[in-house]
């Protein structure tokens, strides 16, 4: 990929992988060459037939699906899952096309089952249609038929197989023209007008392409042919290819190929600032870290691993730490109830799993009944219980239960997830992951692309929760990943966010086998 990214003569390079071993300098490397030229892959093992078949041939693992599609998109690499699509993609790319400024996608056609389809399509892609402005209408106006759809998609109906050259372009340009639209896809049968009309037809098909070229180069937006008449040799489609104008017979591939034109056109644009804070490989931490190896331990009680995270500087709600029942009682009158009970021991990281977690205990008598239950359960899994941690129960009103986690991939290095917590998080998944380092661009985008970000924004008349103290959490997370390699995993789950400020009220922490 260096070697390529380097290369004047390589305008896009087309890559077939089975197995990934250094995830994180593929990134960054593909990230440096992403700004000059596209990458377009197809990396198999989405399935685990597929893992099999790709560890059979050369020995590679292909390791997780998810994490490699994040990836990949971090690093700007347009994936692909089949050769067809390589070769569409590769080929839109090997032409002089203007890249697009945004999403918006105008789509022309005499028929409106083309139009409808390729709006379906269009949108699948994760692309716009816009409507189009009442200036732009009214400039459709005399090139279409009464009555017809012109807001977008627009049917200029059969007075365009007719006389292509006087109503294509004039559609095409006023849509160009229009500030909301990027890209104009036109799908239908140009250049089979002359089957479809009779042979004088072919004279206007090739003018009406000649022109779709000057308007390409004046006005420097894309414009995508779909026609059921692409794999056929005619003079007219030949104009458009010759001109950077891609002809392609599929609907759906069309709309593939401007997606990936949009997302490579996003991926040109961005520039990355890195995080910069001081090192946070403290005589604390590391005091923290080598108690643990010294016990023969490689997981962090959670008492160890918020005392750890209190020495990198992230904001910790106040905690007890009781050995016994008289010890919670004043550690819960310290605190002040409500509050929750939870078991710390290093046999159990899963603690609701065991009965070893209380929440709500709003008085003395209550207390002492949880923590007898949470005694009991947890002694029928093991002995060994260092005692119970106190924590203040976080107000329920406005709170939105989120993850963030760390943790060291065999396959891309250290990693970085963000997404919806608590007990949400294994039922919806609802999850992004960036490849370490992380910019702080690479920050935003992880916690906008959730599904649930909306409810981060504010919903419904909810006020916004506070999304820069979760920026500067996974920033500080990364940062411990990078300034403590003895770490192997760390997870927050759940954290609370609110309107200000951020509750971690659940810790997990292991370190690498000494060895490591």
């Amino acid at each position: 990929l260096e070697f390529l990214g380097n290369d004047h003569e390589t305008k896009v390079i087309a890559c077939y992988i089975e197995g990934i071993k250094d995830g994180a300098r593929l990134v960054q490397i593909a990230r440096d060459i992403t700004k000059k030229k596209p990458i377009v892959a197809i990396k198999v093992g989405r399935t685990k037939a597929g893992s099999r078949a790709a560890h059979s041939h050369t020995g590679s693992m292909t390791g997780d699906d998810f994490i490699c599609d994040e990836a990949f998109k971090q690093a700007g690499i347009i994936r692909v899952n089949a050769i067809d699509e390589l070769f569409d993609i590769t080929s839109v790319f090997d032409t002089d096309i203007p890249f697009p400024k945004g999403k918006g996608v105008a789509i022309l056609s005499e028929g409106g089952g083309d139009n409808a389809i390729a709006a379906d399509n269009i949108e699948q892609f994760g692309l716009d249609v816009p409507l189009l402005s009442e200036e732009t209408q009214q400039k459709l106006k005399p090139y279409t038929m009464e009555g017809v759809g012109i807001s977008n998609p627009v049917d200029y109906g059969g007075k365009a197989e007719e006389a292509p050259h006087e109503i294509i372009p004039p559609c095409c340009k006023a849509c160009l023209e229009d500030p909301a639209i990027d890209i104009v896809l036109i799908t239908g049968f140009l250049g089979g007008y002359r089957e479809i009309i009779g042979d004088y037809i072919e004279e206007f098909e090739e003018e009406a392409c000649h022109k779709l070229v000057s308007l390409l180069r004046e006005y420097k937006k894309p414009i995508i042919v779909n026609t059921s008449f692409a794999r056929e040799k005619i003079k007219a489609l030949d104009i458009l290819r010759n001109n950077n104008i891609p002809v392609i017979e599929s609907s759906i591939r069309a709309a593939h190929c401007i997606s990936a034109l949009v997302r490579y056109a996003e991926a040109r644009r961005r520039s990355f600032s890195f995080p910069q804070l001081p090192d946070l490989r403290t005589e604390k931490g590391l005091s923290i870290i080598e108690k643990v190896y010294a016990k023969g331990h490689i997981n962090l009680l959670e008492t160890e691993a918020r005392e750890f995270l209190k020495a990198c500087g992230i904001p910790m709600i106040p905690d007890y730490f009781a050995k016994s029942l008289d010890d919670a009682i004043k550690g819960a009158e310290q605190i002040g109830y409500p509050v929750a009970l939870k078991v710390v021991s290093r046999k159990i990281q899963h603690k609701y799993d065991v009965g070893g977690v209380k929440l709500g205990i709003t008085d003395r008598d209550k207390l002492i009944n949880a923590f007898n239950e949470i005694m009991e359960n947890v002694q029928k899994v093991t002995k060994d219980i260092e005692g119970i941690l106190i924590l203040p129960m976080v107000p329920p009103p406005g709170k939105v239960e989120c993850l963030a986690s760390v943790i060291r991939d065999k396959n891309f290095g250290t990693i970085i997830t963000f997404g919806l917590g608590g007990v949400f998080t294994e039922v919806f998944r609802d999850i992004s992951v960036r490849v370490l380092p992380v910019a702080e661009e690479d920050i935003d985008s992880m916690i906008k692309e959730i599904k649930a970000y909306p409810i981060l924004k504010g919903i419904r008349g909810k006020k916004p929760k506070d999304i820069k103290a979760v920026k500067d959490l996974l920033i500080r997370l990364a940062k411990i990943a990078e300034d403590y390699p003895e770490i192997e995993e760390i997870e927050l789950n759940p954290f609370m966010v609110h309107e200000k400020g951020i509750s971690i009220v659940d810790t997990l922490i292991t370190l690498r086998k000494k060895n490591v």
